[in-house]
């Protein structure tokens, strides 16, 4: 089972899900204290977290029966 273009795509696109997110936070556009950006923070978080499950169930699906 070979999940280095799995890793590849999370690594780098993580890698620039984390730019998007630290750039926006140091600048101060938003704020962990503030409801709604939490709020919106963790949708992200949350919705980015389902992609990796929903992309690595799809790649060991096509792995173990390919």
């Amino acid at each position: 089972m070979d999940v280095t273009p799995l890793l590849y795509q999370f690594i780098i696109g993580g890698s620039i899900f984390a730019v998007g997110l630290v750039i926006p936070w140091r600048s101060g556009d938003y704020s962990w204290s503030k409801p709604r950006d939490r709020r919106l923070l963790l949708s992200l978080l949350l919705t980015c977290l389902f992609y990796l499950l929903v992309q690595s169930t799809w790649h060991l699906f096509a792995t173990v029966t390919g």
